[in-house]
């Protein structure tokens, strides 16, 4: 079951990554709510060893997390 999800969350990753290999951010040029709602799970997904390399193996997807997990408050 955990392969399972794994593979699937991968599957969704990747469309992340074609998203922002085109834009800054996941819905166009800034931040917006759409980035904002994905911050607890990406932030879930970072601090785990077992699964950083999810984020950390896309480079679209890593540099997206670097951006806004830096923001500001």
């Amino acid at each position: 079951l955990f392969e399972k999800s794994r593979r699937q969350l991968g599957k969704l990753l990747d469309i992340y990554e074609q998203r922002l290999g085109e834009e800054a951010f996941l819905a166009g040029g800034k931040f917006t709510l759409a980035d904002l709602s994905h911050l607890p799970n990406a932030d879930r997904l970072a601090g785990d060893p077992q699964s950083a390399c999810l984020i950390e193996s896309r480079r679209n997807v890593s540099k997206w997390w670097d951006t806004v997990s830096r923001r500001d408050s």
